[in-house]
């Protein structure tokens, strides 16, 4: 019997042991539930301040770059006008320094066009007012920078430091002496409008074959004969009219000088790569497919063609320019002392700049696309044109009619201005590379987390 009794107290012990495990163990989760509850909770809140901290920094560096891009054009015509007038028969150094000086000042009027931005935010944001170290300011002449610290307004705030940097291009990239590419065409402007004629060679003695080979400087008398020309220059001592010939030879890499006009019911097969010298005219059936791309062209007259296509070329035309029935003119600069005048239902501009020192006559319906430019210097008929708000139209007040269709962007420039110095009109398609909207960097942000 008292074993019996000496059992039941061993199996009571063991029970009440269990009990108190049991509880103990229970209140260790229970412990760490809540303790892991509070660290969650704490996280949560501190990534909620860090996220509003965020909110807050792109909340004042769009309003900054909204600004920016609100005014940086205005002022940046101003100083590149300025610049263009004060550059006028100045040396190549003193060119460089009057650059700088008006890049200097441009940054520093953007700069003070950004000033008294900061403003209260609401008071259902979630985030405190952007603190300024100073307000924008010009640095190493050209980098204005926005710095300062947007803090949440949460139960565990975040301060967050900002840096905004908007960078303010040159106003000339400039060309080395033996470069005529498109950095310098407000140079070859310059020497487009002072000179009467074009460059040429003397007429060399040797004859072209039809295969005329890498580094052959030699004189044909039609271009249909050539089949192929690669890295050489050709000479054409006359007039060239091939007549109803099909296509012209295929020319690459090379330079052409054409001593007459080129004539016929006939296309150019291939120009690529090829600087056209031409004393006289053009007058073509079409220029189109593989016609002339990536080339200079340089005409003493006219250029006519029915269909006209082209794309990343120049071309320097000393008298009129004439489509028939279409054009197609992408990613290329167009100079013409005369008129522009087209015909045919098609015509669109790409990418493109073209300046035309006479009349632009153009059938309705003329398109302008991705960021083009036309200057003109006589009479224009601007409802004849469409296009967005990445277009250009230059032209001089009083000399035009109409309005285009779309969001063009029209710029008169008065005509007593204009007659005094043409230029002020000509140099918004010339030299004035980085000051296209699509030429300006995007401003750099710089975030810390405190």
């Amino acid at each position: 019997m008292r074993t019996k009794q000496n059992e039941n107290g061993y199996a009571l012990l063991i029970v009440l042991f269990l009990i108190v495990f049991i509880m103990a163990l229970t209140a260790v989760f229970i412990r760490g539930s809540l303790s892991n509850a509070k660290q969650e909770k704490i996280v949560d809140e501190q990534q909620l301040s860090v996220i509003a901290a965020e909110m807050g920094v792109e909340y004042f560096s769009s309003k900054y770059e909204n600004a920016f891009i609100r005014n940086r054009q205005e002022i940046w015509d101003f100083y590149y006008t300025k610049f263009i007038n004060e550059s006028k028969n100045k040396s190549q150094g003193e060119i460089n320094a009057i650059a700088r000086d008006n890049r200097r000042l441009a940054a520093k009027e953007i700069a003070n066009s950004l000033k008294g931005l900061v403003d209260k935010p609401q008071d259902n944001d979630s985030f405190k007012n952007l603190q300024l170290e100073r307000e924008p300011y010009v640095e190493n002449d050209f980098f204005i920078n926005i710095r300062g610290k947007v803090s949440s307004n949460k139960a565990v705030p975040k301060t967050l430091s900002m840096k905004l940097v908007f960078i303010v291009p040159d106003f000339l990239e400039i060309p080395s002496s033996n470069n005529d590419n498109n950095s310098g065409l407000l140079s070859s402007w310059r020497e487009f409008e002072r000179d009467s004629q074009i460059p040429f060679i003397k007429e060399p003695s040797k004859s072209c074959g039809k295969k005329v080979d890498s580094g052959d400087v030699c004189k044909t008398n039609s271009l249909k004969d050539l089949n192929k020309v690669n890295g050489a220059t050709v000479y054409v001592p006359q007039n060239i009219d091939e007549g109803n010939s099909g296509n012209m030879g295929k020319i690459t890499y090379s330079k052409v000088y054409v001593q007459g006009n080129i004539l016929g019911d006939s296309n150019f097969k291939k120009i690529d790569h090829v600087e056209l010298y031409i004393n006289g005219g053009v007058k073509l059936k079409n220029v189109n497919g593989q016609g002339i791309n990536n080339s200079i062209v340089k005409t003493q007259g006219n250029f006519e063609a029915d269909h006209f296509e082209t794309s990343q070329s120049e071309y320097w035309i000393r008298g009129n320019f004439n489509y028939n029935k279409s054009l197609q003119f992408t990613k290329s600069f167009m100079a013409i002392k005369g008129n522009l005048v087209g015909q045919g239902s098609r015509g669109e501009i790409s990418g493109s700049t073209i300046i035309v020192k006479g009349d632009l006559v153009i059938p309705s319906g003329a398109k302008l696309n991705n960021g083009s430019k036309l200057c003109v210097g006589d009479n224009i008929n601007l409802s004849n044109l469409e296009g967005d708000s990445s277009n250009h139209v230059y032209y001089v007040s009083g000399k035009s009619k109409g309005k285009a269709s779309g969001s063009i962007n029209l710029h008169s420039i008065d005509e007593n201005e204009f007659n005094k110095n043409p230029e002020v009109l000509y140099s918004k398609c010339t030299g004035q590379k980085s000051s296209q909207l699509g030429d300006w960097e995007r401003p750099i942000l710089d975030v810390n987390y405190d």
